[in-house]
Protein backbone atom coordinates (compact mmCIF):
# COMPACT_ATOMS: atom_id res chain seq x y z
CA UNK A 1 0.00 0.00 0.00
CA UNK A 2 1.17 3.52 -0.80
CA UNK A 3 0.24 6.82 0.85
CA UNK A 4 -0.87 9.87 -1.11
CA UNK A 5 -1.90 13.35 -0.12
CA UNK A 6 -4.78 14.86 -2.08
CA UNK A 7 -4.38 18.62 -1.72
CA UNK A 8 -7.53 20.47 -2.67
CA UNK A 9 -6.78 23.92 -4.01
CA UNK A 10 -9.05 26.78 -4.89
CA UNK A 11 -10.21 30.25 -3.91
CA UNK A 12 -12.01 30.98 -0.66
CA UNK A 13 -13.37 34.14 -2.29
CA UNK A 14 -15.14 31.98 -4.90
CA UNK A 15 -16.34 29.60 -2.19
CA UNK A 16 -17.83 32.53 -0.26
CA UNK A 17 -19.73 33.64 -3.37
CA UNK A 18 -21.66 30.36 -3.46
CA UNK A 19 -25.10 30.31 -1.88
CA UNK A 20 -25.35 28.72 1.55
CA UNK A 21 -27.47 25.90 0.10
CA UNK A 22 -24.82 25.15 -2.54
CA UNK A 23 -22.08 25.14 0.11
CA UNK A 24 -24.14 22.67 2.13
CA UNK A 25 -24.54 20.46 -0.95
CA UNK A 26 -20.78 20.48 -1.56
CA UNK A 27 -20.05 19.69 2.10
CA UNK A 28 -22.43 16.74 1.80
CA UNK A 29 -20.62 15.60 -1.38
CA UNK A 30 -17.31 15.72 0.50
CA UNK A 31 -18.87 13.77 3.38
CA UNK A 32 -19.97 11.03 0.98
CA UNK A 33 -16.56 11.02 -0.68
CA UNK A 34 -14.81 10.63 2.69
CA UNK A 35 -17.26 7.91 3.79
CA UNK A 36 -16.61 6.01 0.56
CA UNK A 37 -12.85 6.21 1.08
CA UNK A 38 -13.27 5.02 4.68
CA UNK A 39 -15.54 2.12 3.72
CA UNK A 40 -12.91 0.93 1.20
CA UNK A 41 -10.19 1.17 3.86
CA UNK A 42 -8.32 3.93 1.99
CA UNK A 43 -8.94 6.94 4.26
CA UNK A 44 -6.16 7.86 6.68
CA UNK A 45 -7.00 11.49 7.41
CA UNK A 46 -8.66 14.52 5.91
CA UNK A 47 -10.24 17.86 6.66
CA UNK A 48 -11.18 21.21 5.24
CA UNK A 49 -8.88 24.15 5.90
CA UNK A 50 -9.71 27.54 7.33
CA UNK A 51 -9.78 30.73 5.35
CA UNK A 52 -6.52 31.99 6.81
CA UNK A 53 -3.23 30.86 5.36
CA UNK A 54 0.25 32.30 5.82
CA UNK A 55 3.26 32.13 3.55
CA UNK A 56 6.48 31.97 5.52
CA UNK A 57 9.67 33.38 4.04
CA UNK A 58 13.19 32.96 5.30
CA UNK A 59 16.18 35.03 4.23
CA UNK A 60 19.37 34.40 6.13
CA UNK A 61 18.47 34.58 9.82
CA UNK A 62 15.32 36.65 9.22
CA UNK A 63 11.85 35.09 8.97
CA UNK A 64 8.70 36.88 7.83
CA UNK A 65 5.17 35.84 7.00
CA UNK A 66 2.37 37.24 4.93
CA UNK A 67 -1.32 36.45 4.96
CA UNK A 68 -2.42 34.81 1.70
CA UNK A 69 -5.33 36.75 0.10
CA UNK A 70 -8.66 34.90 -0.12
CA UNK A 71 -8.73 35.55 -3.88
CA UNK A 72 -5.66 33.36 -4.41
CA UNK A 73 -6.64 30.66 -6.90
CA UNK A 74 -4.55 27.83 -5.45
CA UNK A 75 -4.87 28.19 -1.70
CA UNK A 76 -5.09 24.83 0.06
CA UNK A 77 -8.77 24.52 1.00
CA UNK A 78 -8.66 20.93 2.23
CA UNK A 79 -6.87 17.62 2.07
CA UNK A 80 -7.22 13.85 2.23
CA UNK A 81 -4.48 11.41 3.17
CA UNK A 82 -5.18 8.07 1.52
CA UNK A 83 -3.42 4.73 1.42
CA UNK A 84 -4.07 2.70 -1.71
CA UNK A 85 -2.52 -0.22 -3.61
CA UNK A 86 -1.14 1.81 -6.53
CA UNK A 87 -0.64 5.22 -8.08
CA UNK A 88 -3.30 4.44 -10.66
CA UNK A 89 -5.79 3.83 -7.83
CA UNK A 90 -4.79 7.17 -6.26
CA UNK A 91 -5.27 8.96 -9.58
CA UNK A 92 -8.69 7.37 -10.00
CA UNK A 93 -9.73 8.48 -6.51
CA UNK A 94 -8.39 12.01 -7.05
CA UNK A 95 -10.42 12.31 -10.27
CA UNK A 96 -13.61 11.62 -8.27
CA UNK A 97 -13.03 14.39 -5.72
CA UNK A 98 -16.00 16.77 -5.29
CA UNK A 99 -13.63 19.76 -5.48
CA UNK A 100 -14.04 19.84 -9.26
CA UNK A 101 -17.77 20.59 -8.90
CA UNK A 102 -16.93 24.06 -7.53
CA UNK A 103 -14.01 24.90 -9.82
CA UNK A 104 -11.23 23.75 -7.50
CA UNK A 105 -8.45 21.37 -8.46
CA UNK A 106 -6.65 18.50 -6.78
CA UNK A 107 -2.93 17.96 -6.45
CA UNK A 108 -1.88 14.36 -5.84
CA UNK A 109 1.36 14.02 -3.85
CA UNK A 110 3.05 10.65 -3.17
CA UNK A 111 4.16 10.42 0.48
CA UNK A 112 6.72 8.26 2.23
CA UNK A 113 8.65 5.44 0.64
Amino acid sequence: MKKYLLLIRGSFAKWNQLSESRRQEVRAEFGKFAASLASQGFMRDGDGCGERSFRIFRSGMSTSESLVPLETQDMVTGYFMIEVPSESAALEIAAQCPAFSVGEHVELVPCGE
